[in-house]
């Protein structure tokens, strides 16, 4: 059986960090993407507010974005 729609869901998450234990979540977005035409079926974006307020690595600003 061959599924007659093919889809898929890409999720980003930021940080202010690479620390998964001292940087929190800031920002998660998501992309749903039908295969076949490559079209963006749904997206969804949302900032976070941190519990405790924002860590952030003042190193990772100064990195350029690719």
């Amino acid at each position: 059986m061959q599924a007659k729609d093919q889809t898929i869901t890409i999720i980003d998450f930021e940080t202010g960090g690479l620390d998964k234990f001292k940087h929190q979540v800031t920002q998660v977005a998501t992309l749903i993407v039908d295969l076949k035409s490559l079209a963006v079926l749904g997206e969804y974006e949302s900032f976070v507010a941190p519990y405790g307020g924002l860590t952030y690595d003042k190193e990772v600003l100064k990195k350029p974005i690719s």
